[in-house]
């Protein structure tokens, strides 16, 4: 005879008697578990930060809101960010690698204290000012690089750092080291077109969020985006692009999907989960240098011919077929933003404060600063370069004295804040 159901209790049919269920202890334990509660841990902090920062903003009543703008005055949410961002004067370089004649790309984690940063070729595992990580041994002297790098970057857990390289002669152009002293894993990938000896140019790289089970994502010319797990095995990819990738990130909201900006100007959404990964996207006006998140819903677009634009992602609509090719409408435009020709320049979002970094190539160089709601420029910094000069790597990093931001300039990383 069957029991009834209770909740919390199963029914053992051969011995006649209920047993109440329990949770395995070692479950709390397990690899998944920690992974869960470590991201939730990275969400919280986050949630928390932006929280302060709401509650730290200078509000002013609605009644003097409308009395500037009947005088010309502005936005008073502009005036404040103007000020904060002019209010940050240059710190100097981060520090210098010996022998090098010239920065080019860097990451960095303030949390951990990792700083790992390149010249031309050569790849240097070192530490902020004052923080001194445990450096693994097979790290503590730079690594000499086959080839120009293209980019840094490290996970969002901050156990690995992603090296890949723009053309390598036929070996391995994509590398992953472990910064655990524990762990001496260092993972080799080559990157290449099917059915072809030749090596592809690898154009972009991201991390993916901490509650993804992807850890990074590779773009190149001609091949499908590389799409490495959580034990740096690749998985399977969507099918070949139809244009090279240049621009990649994650959504955060979202671990699965992917935006991949392309030559061609279109940004699909690519859903990993999804055989070919779905359909869907935005079509930006230019090719796409740069995409980041800047908000649950919405993504910030660099690209050629001087543009740079948010988008929406819930009022996206999938192309009819027969249909002009029209670029997606934005709900805002950065004016101001000054690159006329180049992919390789970089682009750095905060979302708490709404703030996005652009480097530019022409008028100087330098790096203008934008207010995302408005897309209305709110500082200037790392400016006077050489024409044809122009920064590669644009950082946001908060440290003790509040939030900043790093450039590689020249010879040197250079501190604002």
């Amino acid at each position: 005879m069957a029991g009834r159901e209770i909740p919390g209790y199963y029914f053992d049919t051969e011995k006649n008697k209920y047993f109440k269920i329990v949770a395995d202890p070692a479950a709390l334990y397990s690899k998944t578990a920690v992974r869960k509660r470590k991201a939730d841990e990275v969400v919280a902090a986050e949630a928390a930060r932006v929280e302060k920062a709401r509650k730290e903003r200078v509000t002013r009543s609605g009644a003097v809101g409308k009395l500037d703008r009947e005088l010309g005055r502005g936005d008073g949410r502009l005036d404040v960010l103007r000020d904060f961002v002019g209010g940050w004067t240059g710190r100097g370089p981060v520090a210098r690698l010996r022998g090098m004649p010239r920065w080019r790309v860097f990451d960095v984690d303030v949390e951990t204290g990792w700083l790992v940063y390149s010249d031309q070729r050569d790849v240097q595992f070192g530490h902020l000012p004052g923080m001194r990580p445990r450096v693994p041994t097979w790290h503590e002297e730079p690594y000499f690089g086959l080839a120009d790098v293209q980019s840094i970057t490290l996970s969002a857990s901050k156990d690995f750092a992603l090296l890949t390289w723009l053309d390598s002669q036929g070996r391995h152009n994509v590398q992953v080291s472990s910064l655990n002293p524990d762990d001496d894993r260092d993972a080799f990938y080559h990157l290449r077109p099917p059915r072809s000896p030749e090596n592809t140019t690898i154009r972009c790289a991201c991390a993916a969020p901490l509650n993804s089970p992807y850890t990074f994502a590779i773009g190149s010319d001609d091949c499908p985006i590389l799409v490495l797990d959580q034990e740096m095995n690749q998985v399977s990819s969507p099918s070949g692009p139809s244009s090279p990738t240049l621009a990649l990130t994650f959504l955060a909201e979202s671990p699965h999907v992917l935006l991949a900006g392309k030559r061609s100007g279109q940004i699909p959404l690519v859903d990993l989960r999804v055989e070919g990964g779905g359909r869907g996207g935005i079509r930006h006006s230019a090719s796409v240098a740069r995409v980041a998140q800047v908000g649950e819903n919405a993504v910030v677009v660099g690209g050629l011919r001087d543009t740079m634009c948010v988008y929406d992602l819930r009022f996206l609509k999938e192309k009819e077929k027969g249909k002009k090719k029209e670029a997606t409408r934005p709900v805002v435009r950065m004016w101001e933003h000054r690159n006329e020709t180049r992919h390789d320049v970089d682009l750095a979002v905060d979302r708490g404060t709404g703030l996005v970094a652009a480097a530019q190539v022409e008028g100087g160089g330098g790096v203008r600063v934008f207010d995302v709601q408005s897309g209305a420029e709110v500082g200037y910094v790392a400016g006077g370069q050489k024409e044809g000069d122009y920064v590669r790597q644009v950082r946001f990093v908060e440290g003790n004295t509040g939030l900043g931001l790093w450039v590689s300039r020249g010879a040197e990383i250079l501190g604002y804040g």
